[in-house]
């Protein structure tokens, strides 16, 4: 147990295995875990007494608040002998209440070891925690990358009460920028609430330039430890927002206990790129003056020079008067795609999704570029030699 604090109860291990407690001191255990001692689960299971499963779930020690190590046995009980599955992520925790004679940043350290029959053993590096009656927020948030104009956008926001103390007044708000459109804003409890606020709705009241999130006024009681929540914003970008716009999206949030004269405010953001699709489109002919009666070839070389994808492509091609369509002349030089035929109106050939014949590619990779090659049958003109315009 870290100095100053004492054992107050543990969680059982993931895959449902025991834990093991004793009351030891000096010499019979060492003070610290860096100080050589036999670890082994043999020894554990010899030298220290099980917990107690209670009625909320909970682990506790036959030793109470005179426990001086606890011990998480990780291996699946289900196999024999008892084993950690490969590709196993798992977390223990357990509870202590500090000292109350401990003086504000008094600093309270602890480690944690873990070991196996086939492996030495592996010290943690230590946790540190300082003692203080003031509030505080952890606040973490992830947002979309790239997003292009028109387009829906999300990013979250989570925060919960990072300290041993209530959190009795938490506010955050949310900074919208001009570029985006707000579609929708859905606050959340996380699991630490118990569901305790289940009933509870806490919706964004606008404000200046953004939302303003009252948590505790919508609870109407504190926050305690590990409790808060997460709000997901969905948003659409304008149709006016240019390529290269850097739109920042940012929040405060802030608790106080009545502990400190101001409250606690914590600031977070992420940044994401505005990324329109940048088609490009150059067409070549082979012929700059084909006689009457004579094949044509266009060849219209596509590509999108933008980061991100474009979608619904629409690709049209107006015939110059006196040339018809060859039909079946339409194919991809580039390897991996492929385009159906067109659909004609009048001399307009068109390549599209709503028309059912858009140009397929491998993926919907960024960036791509390729070229489609169209035969063009020039009909009989007047003129016996008369260019071909593209």
């Amino acid at each position: 147990m870290p100095g100053d604090t004492v054992f107050v109860s543990a969680d059982p291990p993931p895959l449902g295995a025991d834990v093991w407690f004793s009351a030891a001191l000096p010499p019979e255990l060492p003070g610290s875990l860096q100080e050589p001692f036999d670890s082994s689960s043999d020894a554990i299971r010899d030298t220290f007494q099980k917990g107690v499963l209670e009625l909320d779930g909970t682990v506790s020690s036959p030793f109470g608040a005179a426990t001086t190590f606890v011990a998480f046995e990780l291996g699946d009980p289900a196999r024999q002998p008892p084993a950690l599955p490969t590709d196993t992520f798992g977390r223990v925790s357990f509870r202590v209440q500090v000292d109350g004679a401990l003086s504000s940043g008094a600093l309270i350290s602890n480690d944690a070891l873990i070991q196996s029959d086939e492996l030495l053993a592996s010290l943690s590096p230590p946790a540190v925690v300082v003692v203080s009656g003031n509030p505080s927020l952890r606040v973490d948030r992830s947002c979309t990358e790239v997003g292009a104009r028109e387009e829906s956008i999300t990013w979250v926001v989570d925060y919960y009460n990072d300290t041993s103390n209530d959190d009795d007044d938490v506010v955050l708000i949310e900074l919208i920028p001009p570029e985006l459109e707000l579609i929708s804003a859905v606050h959340t409890f996380n699991a630490a609430t118990g569901g305790r606020f289940d009933q509870v709705s806490v919706t964004g009241e606008p404000v200046e330039g953004g939302l303003r999130f009252a948590v505790t006024d919508a609870t109407g009681e504190p926050l305690v430890t590990l409790e808060g929540g997460r709000i997901v914003f969905t948003a659409v970008v304008r149709d006016d927002v240019p390529t290269g716009t850097v739109l920042d999206l940012e929040g405060l949030a802030s608790a106080d206990n009545g502990n400190v004269s101001q409250p606690v405010s914590v600031f977070t953001g992420c940044s994401m790129l505005v990324a329109n699709p940048d088609l490009n489109l150059r067409k070549l002919v082979d012929l700059a003056d084909p006689l009457p009666d004579e094949n044509v070839t266009f060849t219209l070389l596509i590509s999108n020079q933008s980061v991100h994808a474009a979608d619904d492509v629409v690709l049209s091609d107006v015939l110059p008067v006196g040339l018809e369509y060859v039909p079946g002349s339409t194919f991809v030089l580039t390897s991996g795609w492929s385009i159906p035929e067109p659909v004609q109106n009048g001399q307009t050939l068109t390549w599209s999704q709503d028309t059912g014949n858009a140009l397929v590619g491998p993926s919907q990779v960024p960036g791509w570029k390729t070229r489609v090659a169209t035969r063009i049958f020039g009909s009989r003109r007047r003129s016996s030699r008369e260019p071909a315009r593209p």
